[in-house]
Parts: C-alpha cells; sequence; structure tokens
C-alpha cells in the first residue's frame, strides 16, 4: 500500500468543498487546516483551496465558516500578509488591521 501526500488528498477533495451537505464541507475544511498544520504544510495547494475556503466565510452554517476561519488561519501562518492582499484584492473580502483595536 501507497502513502499519499497531503497535497495530493487535498486535491482529491477540492469537489467537496462545493457540496450540498454542511458537515461534508466542515470537515473537508476541517482537513485542510490539519494538513496545513502538518509537516507537509507546502505540499497543500494554496492557489486551489484558499479561494474554496475563502467562498466558504460566507456559508450558512456558523461551523462550516467557523472551519474556513480557522483554515485561513493556518494559511496566515505560513505566508503571512500576502494571504489578507489576496483576500481584500482577489476575493473582496474585507479584513481588519491589528491597528484598528488601538
Amino acid at each position: 500500500m501507497a502513502v499519499v501526500g497531503a497535497g495530493e488528498v487535498i486535491e482529491r477533495l477540492l469537489k467537496a468543498f462545493g457540496h450540498k451537505n454542511w458537515r461534508l464541507r466542515e470537515q473537508v475544511t476541517m482537513c485542510v487546516q490539519r494538513a496545513l498544520s502538518g509537516p507537509q504544510e507546502r505540499a497543500v495547494p494554496l492557489g486551489d483551496v484558499v479561494p474554496l475556503v475563502a467562498k466558504l466565510l460566507n456559508d450558512q452554517q456558523p461551523a462550516v465558516r467557523t472551519a474556513a476561519m480557522d483554515a485561513l488561519v493556518e494559511v496566515y501562518r505560513i505566508v503571512g500578509h500576502k494571504l489578507k492582499r489576496d483576500l481584500e484584492e482577489k476575493h473582496k473580502i474585507r479584513t481588519f488591521s491589528s491597528q484598528s483595536f488601538c
């Protein structure tokens, strides 16, 4: 039996981000989060994953939105401020600055 890497698993799950069952969308997003927090974080195809996860920030189910936010936190840990810029410019999602708390 062959071992499959995190990136390949995530690529196979991409279609599930749009599934009608919200529990499946939540679990797929949690899989992405776990893959990003593991040793193979660089193997995850961020260019494919980030737009799908960003779309789930507007999901009807709070659990899916929370899982999406948690996954984006892991992406931010890896790529930094580039994620904020991408969310604002490409996906039209407003982000906040830590300066707004001062």
